[in-house]
């Protein structure tokens, strides 16, 4: 019996190609499976999904809407965020290129962070750290590689980002700003949002955030979220506060009406329902105080 759908989209999705552990395949027949009507693939700096005829194919087969869709790590002034770029051509040439670049110095970073942990005597081949599909790795990987080594973090991923801090400053990456990134997405025909902005307010508050963000040419934010989703979610009075300033910011800085996305932010399929139905849960509670 397939399952009844919590949400009958997803805008915030993982696979293989970054640091998701399913192929984009699997997620389309996952997403069948669980009832799903339009999905966005938002790998990392990747686009590769959305150029493969194949899996828009299979997408099209199982009655799926597959809209195009990136999440671009950019900064932001000081401060590092992510927005997701959505309904652009995937083919389009600048787009691509910009976000090699990005790919290609992930995976020299990646190595170079693995030779440090050899070097510091950690358990780490630094040809198994990601699957041979992956082209645009994170940090991430090292924490899952260390892990099937048998490298064990008490403090999870916390931890493990405390212990990198200790081997030296982190290769940075040549991401774009966000107004770059923005205009990338809009001159492929495509649209930009704020991803999971409720993060960022422990730096800026909601009015200051959703200012920058229609300063740089983003046209809303992806307000429904899992935030609490997990042992590491945040408490649940915290989300709902966040997301009452969140909508408040938006209305004073969109007053004609700023987009609105919906994402699990999948990167495990066995995950998936139980993030659909946060997502699901926030949206609910989102619409009854009234947007």
């Amino acid at each position: 019996m397939k399952p009844q759908p919590t949400v009958a989209r997803d805008w915030h999705l993982h696979t293989h190609l970054s640091d998701g552990f399913a192929s984009p395949s699997e997620v389309l027949g996952e997403a069948a499976r669980l009832g799903l009507r339009q999905i966005s693939i938002t790998d990392h700096d990747c686009l590769d999904v959305h150029r493969d005829v194949r899996l828009r194919h299979q997408a099209a087969s199982l009655g799926i809407d597959l809209v195009p869709g990136v999440e671009i790590d950019c900064s932001l002034g000081d401060l590092q965020i992510e927005i997701l770029g959505y309904r652009f051509t995937p083919e389009d040439r600048g787009l691509i290129e910009r976000l090699e670049r990005v790919q290609i110095a992930r995976r020299e970073r990646i190595r170079a962070l693995a030779d440090r942990f050899q070097a510091a005597g950690e358990p780490i081949d630094a040809d198994e750290i990601y699957p041979p599909a992956t082209v645009s790795p994170l940090k991430v990987h090292l924490y899952r590689a260390l892990a099937k080594a048998g490298r064990v973090y008490p403090g999870g991923y916390a931890e493990f980002k405390a212990h990198l801090a200790t081997l030296g400053a982190t290769p940075p990456l040549p991401v774009p700003t966000a107004a770059e990134a923005v205009e990338r997405v809009r001159a492929a025909g495509g649209f930009a949002v704020i991803a999971h902005p409720l993060y960022y307010l422990r730096d800026l508050t909601a009015e200051e955030l959703m200012r920058s963000a229609r300063a740089v040419g983003c046209e809303g934010i992806e307000l429904a979220y899992p935030y609490d989703y997990g042992a590491q979610g945040l408490p649940s009075a915290q989300v709902r506060t966040g997301v009452q300033r969140l909508k408040a910011g938006l209305r004073v800085s969109f007053p004609s009406g700023g987009r609105v996305t919906r994402g699990s932010d999948m990167h495990d399929l066995a995950e998936w329902p139980a993030r659909l139905a946060c997502v699901a849960g926030w949206e609910r509670d989102a619409d009854s105080a009234g947007r």
